[in-house]
């Protein structure tokens, strides 16, 4: 097979620099930042443009140019940034040249015509998924006196050859690893969709849990029979004493019974198998591993033991299939996002032994329809429900202290939650965009509303602030254009930015003493606002404080303001009347408004 090298596309004429983008770094050298044309078949950077030399490939560069078959760099080209050449698929012939010290992330992703590759002697950082999907790629090259890397059969591997790095995607059939290599690195065999089996050596110590990423055709693994870290049993890779299944091959089958013995799944395990349908666990399963089964889009059963302990991190995330869970009571741990986008789950029990769940635990999972919590749950983390959209209630358990930030933002059927006493802090948007919320009654231990925490509740038409409240963040209940009253508690210093705005059937507002600040757009368009009561605490009224507050006829505007913007009540009745104390910020803020202004 004839490969590219420096010079076999050298003689071409160098492409124009006015068919770059460009922009000098911060020693005067040239950085290529974008192919002009599309359409380009074949580009020969020019080593020098105004007398500087090229130096870079920027990131996305040469992205999408999906008519160019071949490209050629000069030997002053240093860096090719993170997907440079992404989706070049045309692309065939790429000479890079020998000062070339680094290529970045999926620099070369979706060059799906690429077959070989050959890498200079100077290159030092190669990003693990810089050929990502190049599916044509057959064989990796390298300058026999780079002091970096090493090839062997168009393998690459570290230069001491303990570290397998680089399995060609195209590259077909079966493979045995070399004696005396040590690990396989992340990335290492990925997208190698032809591949069929791996043997592994006597001295291989580790595996990466992203070693072997959609390899669909891989039904088997073998152990030389001497290794001390791993060994295979029916094509299945495991820990050498058999407790972790280490890695099941994506394409051995629709089904599988974990042995006995097993008492780890492990990371990334079973991830991405997209034809497994159903796993039997083993009863003295103890712990799944972060991605233990993420991606496992076909699967619809997967019965958790009792004595599992801890679901790891995005265990089961996108096992869209998945339905009919049921968590063990012997569970402690329950990581964040392990059932991320489980759409076909309907119904959850938390069980007892859960006293805290990460972010985006049961994020998007679209026809849950019912949660149970255990009274033992101290926090809920961030995103923990978002966008559950069968959701309609929610009974929040005693003992629960946290709502993380979104915990069930987006969860646009949620009519109804109840909020136990011992709950103090509701942080960000943790139910914004919960449409069809009717009634928020908070429980008299809240300290904090964090910013647009009830954001878009558009139904809802009451909200009762507990008298212990201290902080109600900006936006919190923007948007709720049901909600008619609202009393702010004393506890409340500053009304934030937008804290009340676009609640457009808000009548009436208490603002008690205390208050110092009604920020910018507290009330902006609070159309039907008729009556809004002042401390004489205030020292600020903000920008639009309360823009487009047209049913507004008067306010009292108390001798301790010190600051009000000048568009404080801003498209406002022009008959609205400010009353204060003569010589007051209040008389001189009518006055430059052209309100009317009577003396109190």
């Amino acid at each position: 097979m004839q490969t590219p090298s420096s010079t076999s596309l050298s003689s071409a004429s160098p492409t124009p620099p006015n068919a770059f983008d460009w922009r000098l770094d911060a020693t005067g050298r040239v950085v290529l930042q974008k192919l002009r044309d599309p359409a380009a078949v074949a580009v020969v950077v020019p080593a020098e443009i105004d007398g500087a030399p090229v130096v870079a490939i920027a990131d996305a560069a040469f992205a999408y140019a999906e008519l160019l078959t071949s490209i050629t760099l000069p030997t002053s080209v240093e860096i090719i940034g993170a997907n440079a050449f992404f989706r070049c698929g045309s692309l065939t012939d790429v000479a890079l040249p020998d000062g070339l010290r680094e290529i970045g992330p999926k620099a070369f992703d979706l060059c799906a015509s690429l077959r070989s590759l050959r890498l200079p002697e100077r290159l030092k950082t190669l990003a693990f998924d810089a050929f990502d999907r190049c599916s044509a790629l057959s064989e990796i090259l390298i300058a026999p006196t780079n002091k970096k890397f090493s090839a062997v059969d168009g393998v690459l591997f570290s230069a001491d050859s303990k570290t397998l790095l680089r399995y060609p995607p195209g590259k077909s059939d079966a493979y045995v690893v070399p004696n005396g290599v040590e690990k396989i690195a992340p990335g290492a065999f990925d997208g190698c969709a032809a591949l069929t089996s791996v043997a592994f050596p006597a001295t291989l110590q580790t595996i990466d849990a992203q070693a072997f990423r959609d390899c669909p055709a891989l039904a088997k693994f073998q152990v030389a029979p001497e290794n001390a870290n791993f060994r295979s049993f029916d094509g299945v890779l495991y820990s050498a004493e058999g407790k972790t299944l280490a890695r099941y091959p994506e394409g051995k089958g629709d089904a599988f019974e974990v042995p006995n013995g097993v008492e780890t799944i492990g990371d990334g395990a079973f991830s991405g198998c997209k034809s497994l349908q159903k796993v039997a666990l083993p009863l003295g399963l103890r712990t799944l591993e972060a991605n233990a089964f993420s991606g496992c889009k076909r699967l619809t059963s997967a019965e958790l033991p009792d004595g599992l302990q801890s679901v790891g991190v995005e265990a089961f995330r996108g096992c869209k299939r998945l339905k009919g869970l049921a968590l063990p009571t012997t569970l402690r741990s329950l990581g964040s996002g392990a059932f991320y986008g489980c759409k076909a789950l309907t119904d959850v029990k938390i069980p007892d032994g859960i006293a805290t769940f990460g972010a985006a635990t049961f994020y998007a999972c679209f026809q849950l329809r019912s949660v149970a919590f255990p009274d033992g749950l101290r926090e809920i983390g961030a995103s923990a429900f978002y966008a559950c959209d069968s959701l309609t209630q929610v009974v929040l358990p005693n003992g629960l202290q946290t709502l993380g930030p979104a915990a069930f933002g987006g969860c646009r059927a949620l009519e109804t939650v109840a909020f136990p006493e011992t709950l103090q802090i509701i942080s960000a948007q943790s139910f914004k965009g919960c449409a069809a919320l009717q009634k928020i009654a908070l429980p008299n231990n809240l300290r904090e509303i964090g910013p647009g925490a009830f954001d878009g509740c558009a139904a809802s038409t009451s909200a009762t602030l507990p008298v212990g409240l201290q902080t109600l963040g900006a936006a919190a209940f923007s948007g709720c254009r049901s909600l008619q009253s609202v009393e702010i508690p004393s506890g409340v210093k500053t009304l934030e930015l937008g804290v009340f705005s676009g609640c457009r059937a808000l009548t009436s507002v208490v603002v008690p003493d205390g208050v110092l600040t009604v920020d910018d757009e507290a009330f902006n368009g609070c159309a039907a606002l008729t009556e809004i009561s002042l401390p004489s605490t205030l020292r600020t009224l903000g920008f639009c404080a309360f823009c487009g507050c047209r049913a507004l006829t008067s306010v009292a505007l108390p001798a301790s303001l010190e600051s009000v913007d000048p568009d404080a009540f801003f498209g406002c009745s022009p008959d609205l009347i400010i009353y204060g104390k003569t010589g007051s910020v209040a008389e001189r803020f009518a006055e430059n408004a052209s309100f009317r202004f009577e003396a109190r």
